[in-house]
């Protein structure tokens, strides 16, 4: 949606942007409860604990890092033939690799 965003005009960019961050948070709120509660039902009990302070690591390690990562991709723009990167273009980017080398693994 970033991606598509960035050849639309400035005020239906905006509505795409707004509306792809709330699919975005719903589905990482719901990804984040599914996980929840598959580590209570097939962890075992005595494992539990540390499984969970794992989940709680990794998502507060993407807070940390993405406002990081935000800000370097602030000031990185460059483009590659065809393809610009700027601030407005990066998370749409950085998204489809992370989806692409998470369908890889």
């Amino acid at each position: 949606m970033f991606f598509i965003a960035d050849y639309l005009n400035d005020y239906t960019a905006l509505y795409c942007i707004v509306i792809s961050r709330i699919v975005m948070g719903v589905w990482t709120g719901g990804l984040q409860a599914i996980d929840a509660s598959y580590i209570t039902d097939v962890v075992q009990t005595k494992h539990k604990l540390r499984q969970f302070s794992e989940l709680g690591i990794v998502a507060l390690s993407g807070l940390v890092f993405g406002a990081v990562l935000g800000i370097i991709f602030d000031f990185a723009v460059f483009s590659i033939g065809p393809v610009k990167f700027d601030k407005f273009t990066w998370p749409g980017y950085s998204i489809f690799a992370l989806i692409f080398i998470g369908t890889l693994l």
